[in-house]
């Protein structure tokens, strides 16, 4: 049995909580079927990683760097 959810202080009320998980829920959903018609046309998947690299995943399930996440700022941040 899945766990209800706990409650979130900024949420107004029940209402506004439930729109949101369906928000998400459709949200997340767009996403999936997006990515498996790229996968479907040959079209790579681009995304940031959870440790902020830019990435690409092939077709064929193959995933490759494009960008490592840098934490040093450039030279424009610098001035």
């Amino acid at each position: 049995m899945a766990q209800a959810k706990a409650p979130v202080p900024w949420f107004p009320d029940a209402e506004f909580r439930r729109e949101s998980d369906e928000v998400t829920r459709f949200f997340k959903e767009a996403v999936a079927a997006a990515r498996d018609e790229n996968r479907r046309l040959g079209i790579p998947n681009v995304q940031v990683d959870d440790q902020g690299r830019l990435t690409e995943e092939l077709p064929d399930g193959t995933v490759r760097i494009l960008e490592e996440s840098s934490d040093k700022p450039t030279p424009s941040q610098e001035e």
